[in-house]
């Protein structure tokens, strides 16, 4: 997770996870998770990564997302590649592909 200032040159970002708990636990940003930082991606490839949501039952799980949405989840995901919650994110000349975000 990223809150300050995180720059990627030729770098390779492939086959990292992030997976909610089991019952329902939200998982975001795979590659990357920005909250509030700057970003800097540049002859970059993200490949591979994934967010995975736990399952959440048949109960479900009260969240409040980003942005200040309120909702009852069975595990949400989302940017399986990247996340970005509130910050600024540039690529350029850079690769993105098969990036997964799965909800539960």
């Amino acid at each position: 997770m990223n809150s300050g200032n995180v720059t990627l040159s030729n770098d390779v970002l492939s086959g990292n996870v992030a997976q909610g708990a089991a019952g329902g636990g939200n998982a975001f940003g795979g590659g990357i998770y920005n909250d509030a930082g700057v970003v800097t991606i540049n002859q970059s490839v993200l490949t591979g990564n994934q967010a995975v949501a736990g399952d959440g039952g048949s109960v479900g799980v009260a969240v409040t997302l980003p942005g200040g949405i309120s909702a009852t989840l069975l595990g949400g995901a989302g940017g399986g590649g990247i996340w970005n919650d509130g910050g600024s994110v540039t690529v350029t000349d850079s690769a993105l592909s098969n990036n997964l975000g799965q909800g539960g």
